[in-house]
């Protein structure tokens, strides 16, 4: 991802908190939720070489530190760390001296990580209940997969801007502590991968 795209998100990041900061009213939440991602579909790219490949993540761990904080009761703004196993299945259709086309396939993991920031809708559900949904931005950051594509090229999974819509439900237990479970759905722009995942975690309200 260029310096100007993370300019304008850590931007968005710093302006959301310092507006929660500032807010005359409003509620603090914190929450810790480890989770699986699911297979997901195929994403399908040119090598150096002009062959075709194909990329597709696979199930695997995941991980968030989550912070939110609510302007009023049904809106504010969400900010996000995730973290990633990385796991990949790797296609490609080469030509090994230039007779016909065969398709390799392989397996290899790179995790990462994921930053993201974004406004947070909120329904009260009953006494103790909320439904929210989040649409988040941001970069991935630490990817360091390297994988040979081909027999001769090499090429380099690079960060980039991740764009992200998440579903979820929190429960209390009293004043301060509940459990949350969480949908999300990422697209990483610059890999063309989908990655969708289910976590389930512990939140706390100030």
């Amino acid at each position: 991802m260029g310096c100007d795209m993370k300019k304008v998100v850590l931007f968005l990041m710093l302006v959301g908190m310092a507006f929660a900061a500032h807010a005359q009213a409003g509620t603090w939440y914190f929450s810790f939720m480890p989770g699986f991602q699911f297979d997901s579909g195929t994403s399908t790219f040119p090598s150096y070489t002009g062959e075709r490949g194909s990329v597709q993540p696979r199930s695997g761990l995941v991980a968030s530190f989550d912070g939110e904080y609510l302007f009023t009761e049904h809106t504010g703004v969400h900010v996000g760390m995730i973290y990633n196993q990385g796991r990949y299945k790797e296609g490609l259709l080469f030509y090994p001296l230039g007779l016909r086309g065969e398709w390799s396939v392989d397996y290899f993991e790179s995790d990462f990580g994921i930053i993201e920031v974004g406004p947070e809708y909120v329904a009260p559900l009953g006494r103790d209940g909320q439904l929210y949904f989040q649409a988040n931005v941001g970069f991935t950051v630490g990817h360091d997969a390297r994988r040979i594509y081909s027999s001769r090229q090499e090429a380099k999974f690079k960060d980039g801007v991740v764009y992200g819509i998440a579903f979820g439900y929190r429960h209390f237990f009293g004043r301060r502590a509940g459990i949350a479970a969480q949908l999300a759905y990422h697209k990483v722009d610059q890999w063309k991968t989908d990655h969708v995942d289910a976590r389930v975690g512990v939140v706390f309200r100030f």
